[in-house]
């Protein structure tokens, strides 16, 4: 029988039964189901509620109690009289519908005699209960005499076998239901309103009666079909044929409810396909089959997905057993749960003598470990994963920079489950920007002593008196002059690039937030660059969707910012191009477009845009000069104003510079004099000095 208790009584109504018999006895009853489930529960007691199956020691015994009476009534016995393992009674009865066991009815706890005091408090010791409140909750424990207890087990017996009659009567309603919903009206709308293919199999002529759909399925003809069907078994997978023949026979002869199996069949181009065959016959006052009837689904995507699934694991398991990240899995203490090769060898440590171990305190110092633990339990749902970088010290004693990705599993109570971690050794890398970045920081110095003295002794040419000259060598001066004043530019610009970079790594370079107007500042850079671009025979056009956009920047920055990306625009869009200047007004942002009818980028080398020290065309290198690292401060002065940056280009019709940047309003707010964030002339003529002008 597959139906559970609460399919066949009213649940409610027994509830106020049990009630008030309650009420009249004092006595607590519940109903628990076979799986265990509490179906009706009346005052039980807080002894138990509280205490007993609260607690994880006591709990133990509730269940042991539990095995042990599911037992007895599983062995069939008629009546349960069981004091279980924390010192109280149960008194109960199975409930049986048509031989089958459904549910047990209890009544109690209760005691039959008064309770041994001394017993109950080593007990409350022994589990750490408050004693006082145990022992009161133990005065609400009934005691009940020995003609209490048959009156009660007299109760509960006849209350089981009024619910196995009540039961008994709405099976047979069920069944009785059942069989009409495979009646023939019902049938004919299933038959045409399912996705799946249906079919009927009568048995006193042996015909099928297929739908348009299970026909598509399988892609006969109706005729065809049931010329086929006398040899259904035929069209089964040779591997199948058994399967499915002892599912329909264990149907027919035990008469089960339905029967239903995946398979294999031929369809008309001779391909086998997976489908899902389910059916239920019907059977007469005689209990003879006359007929059966079900559907057919068409699982090809199904199984299509579940081999692609299958691939794709396969795959993934092999990447995860040679991938060259350390893979490990955490419980929310940091015990370790997983610990994939290539974190053996990094750590020096095998799996299996690190795990249910907090592997984290032996690779990880104190402050880190508790960082990463803190900052992780801190995290709400809607935080599925973090990235952080961390030293760890291996086995062997060697200290390791590793860059940690972590993925937060959460249980249904939002409460943390696993963490799983996957780690990137970055030494090596750290080590280098170390280098490199002390590297720079010396050469900007070394630098700028010679560019003093140039720009000291153009100053000296300046002041000479030009009057002992022959005008073709003050051509000849002024000629030199000029580019030595450029190249100065080009150094100086290199030299601050370079300051810049190194203060940004290091974290000393600062805003200058003042309150401004972005369209005015941007209009007045882009407008005074308009001599260069006449000078390239270039198209400056700028243009805004908004007249007035009041924000917090750094005016310095963002002269920095937009210079950059004009001076790329000028170096790689040829004579008679266009370079337009396009601001787009957001609610809490602004857009800043630089777009160029240039040579473009290719797609391969977008990714390497920002790359400090990439040039992408080294072609142009001998006309435009440049050391790569413009864009790349482009961009980190972009994310100090917490906006953002990308690039969009099609090679060889140009490329286009997307910036967004906040309003940024700073919590301390300072005023500032706007005059000082005025572009100047020297400004321009350090960004633009690695492009030469006629």
């Amino acid at each position: 029988m597959n139906y559970e208790l609460s399919n066949l009584i009213d649940i409610c109504q027994l509830q106020n039964l049990l009630n008030s018999f309650y009420n009249a006895t004092g006595i607590s009853t519940g109903i628990v189901a076979r799986d265990g489930t509490i179906l009706t529960a009346t005052a039980w007691k807080d002894l138990c509620t509280k205490f007993h199956r609260i607690n994880p020691k006591s709990q133990l015994r509730c269940v042991e109690s539990d095995a042990q009476i599911l037992k007895q009534l599983e062995n069939g016995d008629k009546f349960l009289n069981f004091k279980c393992k924390n010192g109280l009674t149960d008194l109960g009865v199975p409930i049986i519908v048509e031989g089958v066991f459904l549910a047990t009815i209890f009544a109690g706890q209760v005691l039959f005699e008064e309770p041994d005091i001394e017993y109950f408090k080593r007990q409350a010791k022994e589990f750490g209960f408050d004693e006082d409140a145990y022992l009161k909750a133990l005065k609400e424990i009934p005691i009940v005499n020995r003609e209490g207890q048959e009156k009660i087990l007299q109760f509960l017996k006849d209350f089981s076998e009024m619910i196995s009659v009540m039961g008994l009567k709405q099976l047979k309603l069920l069944e009785s239901q059942k069989k009409l919903i495979l009646s023939e009206e019902q049938y004919k709308l299933a038959l045409y309103g399912s996705n799946d293919g249906m079919w009927d199999w009568t048995f006193e002529d042996n015909n099928l009666h297929p739908s348009r759909r299970f026909l598509q399925i399988l892609g006969y003809t109706e005729q065809e079909a049931n010329s086929l069907f006398p040899f259904f078994k035929e069209l089964l997978h040779p591997d199948d044929k058994d399967c499915f023949t002892k599912e329909i026979n264990h149907h027919m002869h035990d008469k089960t409810s339905h029967f239903h199996q995946e398979t294999r069949i031929k369809i008309k181009n001779g391909d086998y396909k997976w489908v899902l065959v389910r059916g239920a016959a019907i059977w007469n006052d005689e209990n003879i089959a006359i007929r059966m009837a079900g559907s057919l689904t068409d699982l090809s995507n199904q199984k299509s997905s579940e081999k692609l699934l299958k691939k794709e694991q396969d795959f993934s398991k092999t990447i995860i057993d040679n991938a060259n990240v350390i893979i490990c899995m955490f419980n929310p203490d940091g015990s370790l749960v997983k610990l994939n090769k290539y974190g053996e060898d990094i750590s020096g440590y095998s799996e299996e003598s690190v795990l249910g171990y907090k592997w984290v305190n032996t690779i990880c110092p104190t402050e880190i470990r508790e960082k990463a633990l803190s900052t992780i339990r801190s995290f709400k749902p809607s935080i599925t994963t973090t990235q952080f970088e961390s030293p760890i010290v291996n086995k062997n004693g060697l200290l390791l920079t590793i860059l940690w990705s972590y993925q937060i599993i959460y249980n249904e109570d939002e409460s943390i489950k696993n963490v799983i971690g996957m780690g990137l050794d970055i030494t090596q890398r750290k080590n280098e920007e170390k280098r490199l970045t002390e590297f720079f920081a010396n050469i900007s110095h070394e630098l700028r002593t010679p560019l003093n003295i140039i720009f000291s002794t153009l100053q000296l040419i300046d002041l000479y008196d030009s009057k002992n000259l022959t005008s073709e060598n003050i051509c000849k001066l002024i000629k030199h002059k000029e580019s030595m004043k450029q190249n100065c530019y080009r150094l100086m610009r290199l030299v601050n690039n370079l300051i810049d970079i190194t203060k940004i790594d290091a974290r000393f370079l600062e805003l200058d937030l003042q309150e401004c107007d972005i369209v005015s500042l941007i209009e007045d850079i882009t407008l005074s660059v308009s001599e260069y671009m006449e000078n390239k025979s270039l198209n400056l056009i700028f243009d805004t969707d908004v007249e007035e956009k009041i924000l917090w920047c750094d005016p310095d920055k963002i002269e920095r910012i937009i210079l950059n990306l004009l001076s790329n625009a000028v170096k790689f869009t040829k004579p008679f191009g266009s370079i337009f200047v396009t601001l787009y007004n957001k609610e809490q942002s602004i857009l800043i477009s630089v777009k160029d009818t240039g040579i473009g980028i290719e797609n391969d080398k977008l990714d390497m845009i920002f790359e400090r020290f990439k040039q992408v065309n080294k072609s142009f290198t001998r006309e435009q000069e440049g050391s790569g690292i413009g864009l790349s401060l482009v961009k980190a002065l972009v994310i100090m104003h917490n906006g953002s940056i990308e690039v969009k280009s099609i090679y060889g019709s140009g490329s286009e510079f997307i910036i967004e940047i906040p309003i940024n309003e700073p919590i301390h707010k300072t005023t500032h004099n706007s005059s000082n964030a005025l572009c100047n002339k020297q400004h321009y003529n350090i960004e633009f000095s690695d492009i030469y002008f006629n």
